[in-house]
This record gives C-alpha cells, sequence and structure tokens, in this order.
C-alpha cells in the first residue's frame, strides 16, 4: 500500500492525454510530494491509493489535473520590475494607481 498526500477523489475529470481532452467521469487523482502520481476512474486509483493524509470528496465538480494557472494581465508587463522590494498594497499606489490614470474606458475588458 503506497500512502499518499493528497487524493482527490469522485470528481469529474478534464486531462489532456491522449488525443484532445479526456473525460473521466467519476474520476481520482492521487498525490504524492506534490506530484501526481495517479489519474484514473476512482476505484482503480483507490486500489493502490485507498488512503491519504487529506482526502477531498469531488462530487459533482470538474477537476483539471495538471493545469497550471498561466494567465496574466498584459498591461502590466509594462510594470514589470517597478516597486518589485514594497508589500503589494504599497506597489499598487506606487505603480498602478499612477499608470491607471492614463487607461481610458475603451481599453478595459469587463468580464
Amino acid at each position: 500500500m503506497i500512502m499518499t498526500d493528497l487524493l482527490i477523489k469522485h470528481g469529474f475529470l478534464l486531462t489532456m492525454r491522449g488525443e484532445g481532452v479526456g473525460m473521466i467521469e467519476d474520476g481520482a487523482i492521487a498525490i504524492e510530494e506534490g506530484v501526481i502520481v495517479a489519474v484514473g476512474k476512482t476505484d482503480q486509483v483507490l486500489r493502490e491509493h485507498p488512503s491519504a493524509d487529506i482526502e477531498y470528496d469531488a462530487k459533482h465538480k470538474a477537476v483539471l489535473p495538471g493545469f497550471v494557472d498561466a494567465h496574466i494581465h498584459t498591461r502590466l508587463t509594462l510594470l514589470r520590475g517597478e516597486g518589485q522590494d514594497v508589500p503589494e498594497i504599497e506597489w499598487m499606489l506606487k505603480t498602478m494607481k499612477p499608470f491607471s490614470r492614463y487607461i481610458k474606458e475603451e481599453h478595459v475588458v469587463k468580464g
């Protein structure tokens, strides 16, 4: 029996395995030391990883293993390196506030 740090089970998994998007209903993910070690149907994953330090029941939830949040705020690339030595709120006041006066409503995408 392998001891697992985190076990997410009974979720609706969307994976990038194979061609296109893979979908696994009643799926599970086992994670050890921050690394995904098993992805599959809940009953299959539980055979090798029957318990974990932390278990999360993801029933009625979508689970996207291995995805990275790579979203960016393009306009902030202009400010890269500015105010990096100060706390976030101070950075916002020091850099964002002066910069924002040049942003017009038509430049903003709401959503």
